[in-house]
């Protein structure tokens, strides 16, 4: 390549990820709850208001990306039947979907109630979901009002659909975001979420979960082991991709939630036996991990995992990017590193130019690898000006 010629953001992400220097940092940005979020307020600036997102992502000088699960699971011997107010919106027998909340299926931009109702020869097993005209302004995910194992009772039909279930492949949509994003992007396949993230956050209520994983109960403790086979079969799946050098978990790790001992126990074990699966595929494996890491900070490079995806330091979360660059940059990339709070109109501006030198002068300092991206979320609030300030202090140049 021509010493002239600059690196697309493909390329400088695919230099990183070999742990090769690129022409410039990394930078890439998921615009879509961001746009989603303004297009439904009426609320887009007026230079972006008639674009599409890869036309606003050049204009703002910042890679566009894309996340996209890789597989479903097909649910054999079960009938699936959605209503949205008590009318029917999906009805199927052995459907592949999303388990065991398919987002895909639902009208989450219509307010009102959800049900999702599994009919297996064991029993039924429902979902209940509710969603607001504030929760669609937000594009916001729907509120549960019921999970499928809220109750004693839900047990047998859970192990009955998870004992009947296959993982199958989805590459699809994978294929289509890549073709949307062209070079200047990278899509992450995603692989659902490592089992005990299921249990933690898709199939228990919080606090019931809580105590579960708590008391090593053994119902948690045999969801956790069928889970586990799920999960082992979506890896061997995905390795079928082409063109995939990253998998990543799209766990929302928070130390709050999975704390050091249930890390250590439930989660280090899978991740480290992924990461060695992949590595020898030429693989690699990442982790979105937007919560809190404080309590998990000396844990998370043991765990075999090789990119911390959507990386929220403080004032998002309480740990400092400085924390974070010491303890992980000899083994870890970090692809994220701006917090969502230094984006919001609150956020002092002169604050923002100091956090910022901050965190280059930690990544100039001590040698790692970090794809720059935003750390969780980026809301509707979120200044597109402060995103267009990014790209300049990185070194490029938007028209914004």
């Amino acid at each position: 390549m021509s010493s002239t010629q600059p690196m697309t953001e493909r390329q400088r992400v695919l230099q990183t990820l070999q742990r090769q220097p690129a022409d410039l940092l990394p930078w890439l940005v998921d615009l879509k709850t961001w746009y989603s979020v303004r297009w439904r307020t009426n609320a887009l600036p007026r230079p972006l208001a008639d674009l599409e997102l890869n036309e606003i992502h050049r204009l703002l000088a910042v890679g566009r990306l894309c996340t996209v699960p890789v597989t479903r699971l097909q649910l054999h011997g079960t009938e699936v039947h959605i209503t949205h107010n008590e009318q029917t919106i999906f009805r199927d027998t052995e459907p592949a979907l999303q388990f065991p909340l398919p987002n895909e299926l639902m009208a989450l931009d219509q307010p009102g109630q959800t049900i999702v109702t599994y009919k297996t020869p064991a029993g039924k097993a429902e979902i209940i979901c509710q969603t607001d005209e504030a929760q669609i302004r937000a594009a916001a995910g729907p509120r549960l009002v019921r999970r499928i194992f809220e109750y004693d009772e839900d047990l047998s039909v859970v192990k009955w659909l998870l004992n009947h279930a296959e993982a199958v492949p989805d590459f699809e949509g994978f294929r289509q975001c890549e073709e949307a994003i062209g070079e200047n992007g990278f899509t992450v396949p995603l692989l659902g979420r490592i089992p005990f993230q299921q249990l933690m956050m898709d199939y228990m209520p919080p606090a019931r979960a809580a105590q579960a994983a708590r008391d090593e109960e053994r119902s948690f403790l045999y969801l956790l082991d069928a889970l586990r086979e799920h999960s082992r079969h979506a890896v061997e799946l995905a390795l079928g991709l082409p063109d995939a050098p990253l998998l990543a978990f799209d766990d929302h790790l928070d130390g709050a939630l999975a704390w050091p001992a249930h890390f250590q126990r439930h989660c280090m074990p899978l991740l480290q036996e992924t990461s060695a699966r992949l590595h020898l595929a030429c693989r690699q494996l990442g982790s979105v991990m937007d919560g809190d890491l404080k309590p998990l900070l000396n844990f998370i490079p043991q765990a075999g995992v090789d990119v911390v995806l959507s990386f929220a330091p403080a004032p998002s979360t309480s740990l400092s990017f400085a924390e974070a660059w010491r303890a992980w940059h000899e083994k870890i990339i970090i692809w994220g590193g701006i917090p969502p709070a230094v984006l919001e109109p609150g956020y002092p501006e002169d604050d923002l130019s100091a956090w910022l030198e901050d965190m280059l002068t930690h990544t100039s300092q001590e040698e790692g690898f970090i794809i720059v991206g935003i750390g969780g979320q980026m809301g509707g609030s979120a200044s597109i000006e402060r995103l267009a300030r990014i790209s300049e202090r990185l070194g490029r140049r938007p028209e914004l």
